[in-house]
């Protein structure tokens, strides 16, 4: 099964439009009648072992899940029903495609799967391998009623569906999976326009939902900030997801220079990162690991559309995240057919087209083991301007931020490269005014506990794409912040 938003690009793609425009769309997985009664071609053994998966789950819950403000996941999209399409060309199992990725996520230190086009009599499997190996399951539908629909066959049919099939799948989705430690949210429906007719019924369904689950929301996953803007509004979701892919190869179809490409990508999630404030939500990015190659040298440049992101590129995509205040990373995505598209590209994403691990995947794994230790420090920092330290950057390339940590009050900045060919010093200005630093205030490298002075951090090189992150004030704010990461189970 193809993955959703690679056949909607693809349309895209045939469009001229402004570089840095959103490609729209929601990239509907299944309009016809049959999306209601035929599930797809199942592999073998898969349904046996997902009744067995279900049984063991409504028998032997375990009473301890998290709640999704504890959780900072760094995770991967990867279709449903069958993630790794090399293993299901030559024949594997479901399971055992569920499994292998599960267990090549655990080597990258990767904890999430945003499980897309999911058929629901399967989502007992992957919640049973994700218990197994340690990893959370964000679960999204391939059509009603898991997967909100109003196109094709449902097109006069999809208001009574929401409330005839939706809403008492969903109340007894929530009833059944409440205590699974591997789920971790409950995806509904993905890029959907502002003036979505879906919007009131989501807020029900939310509402719903968390009367049955309070530790595991519904969310959508957005690529229009306006959208994000009208959920805010009107459904108050505990995360807001933000889908946003940069690395174009034709200017017909978006941003080519890196200089557009960084107006586009942090312009928007500047724009979701203010409307997730506003509600105190989780910001979930999903960033972009996928890029097209040329099945032969008969392929139209033109169509291409995509490229993949060098190592930098992957380091710059997390750090502008970061510093907009993201409190989850995944990438789009993980594996695509093994077959070209009809413009003879092949679609790559983490795994090339013959299931080879490429470069990018090795180094958001190298991102995030680096991350491991402050991730629980991340979710509870908050952009606060009125506490900004920084007077002035002193490059275009180079910036900071001041942070709050929202139990301890402390203030850390963020220092972020955005350049994703050269390393740049942290040239920045700091105010020594008493709403700015203390002469007695130093900056603390969470990481490796090294303390500067303001004037020393010029002498700290931040790699091509990357950041940093140091507390602000003297020994007693070190140590409460020492004292804090052992809350956390971070002991040094």
């Amino acid at each position: 099964m193809k993955l959703r938003r690679s056949s909607t690009v693809q349309v895209a793609l045939t469009l001229t439009v402004l570089a840095g425009i959103v490609l729209a769309g929601t990239g509907a997985p299944c309009a016809g009648a049959q999306a209601e009664t035929q599930a797809p071609r199942r592999a073998e053994g898969a349904q046996t072992q997902a009744a067995e998966a279900s049984n063991e789950d409504s028998q032997d819950p375990d009473p301890r899940p998290g709640s999704v403000s504890d959780v900072f996941p760094f995770g991967v999209y990867a279709s449903g029903n069958g993630p790794v399409p090399t293993m299901a060309a030559a024949g594997a199992s479901l399971v055992d495609q569920i499994d292998t990725l599960c267990r090549d996520l655990r080597a990258h230190n990767f904890d999430t799967v945003w499980i897309n086009n999911l058929s629901s009599e399967f989502l007992p499997l992957w919640l049973a391998k994700g218990r197994e190996h340690g990893i959370r399951m964000v679960p999204q539908g391939g059509g009603m009623p898991m997967y909100l629909l109003n196109q094709g066959w449902w097109e006069a049919r999809w208001e009574s569906a929401i409330e005839t099939q939706v809403k008492p799948f969903y109340e007894e989705l929530a009833h059944k999976h409440r205590n699974d430690p591997s789920l971790l949210a409950y995806s509904i429906v993905e890029e959907i326009p502002p003036d979505s007719p879906f919007f009131p019924h989501i807020a029900d369904i939310t509402r719903r939902v968390a009367d049955i689950d309070p530790h595991h929301p519904v969310i959508v996953l957005y690529n229009r900030a306006t959208s994000a803007e009208r959920a805010v509004r009107e459904i108050q979701p505990a995360v807001i997801g933000y889908d946003c892919y940069p690395f174009f190869t034709n200017s017909r179809s978006g941003p080519v220079s890196h200089h557009a490409q960084r107006s586009y990508y942090e312009r928007q999630i500047a724009r979701f990162s203010r409307a997730a404030a506003s509600i105190d939500a989780q910001l979930w990015i999903m960033a972009q690991s996928w890029g097209r190659t040329a099945a032969s040298d008969q392929a139209d440049p033109a169509y291409r559309g995509m490229r993949p992101p060098t190592r930098a590129e992957m380091r710059y995509q997390v750090w502008a995240a970061l510093f907009h205040g993201a409190r989850g990373i995944f990438f789009y995505a993980y594996a695509s057919n093994a077959q070209p598209n009809r413009q003879g590209y092949y679609d790559e994403h983490f795994l090339d087209y013959k299931g080879q691990p490429l470069p990018h995947y090795d180094e958001a794994a190298r991102i995030s083991r680096r991350l491991d230790p402050v991730k629980p420090l991340l979710l509870r920092l908050r952009p606060q301007a009125d506490v900004e330290v920084v007077y002035w950057e002193n490059l275009e390339q180079l910036h900071g931020r001041t942070f709050v940590h929202e139990l301890t009050g402390d203030r850390y900045l963020m220092a972020f490269n955005a350049d994703v060919e050269k390393e740049q010093p942290i040239d920045l200005e700091f105010g020594y005014f008493p709403h700015y630093l203390a002469a007695t205030d130093h900056f603390h490298d969470v990481l490796s506990g090294v303390s500067y002075e303001g004037r020393d951090l010029r002498n700290v090189v931040l790699p091509s794409g990357s950041g940093r992150l140091f507390l602000i004030g003297g020994p007693e704010a070190w140590e409460r912040h020492l004292a804090w990461e052992t809350t956390t189970g971070n002991n040094r």
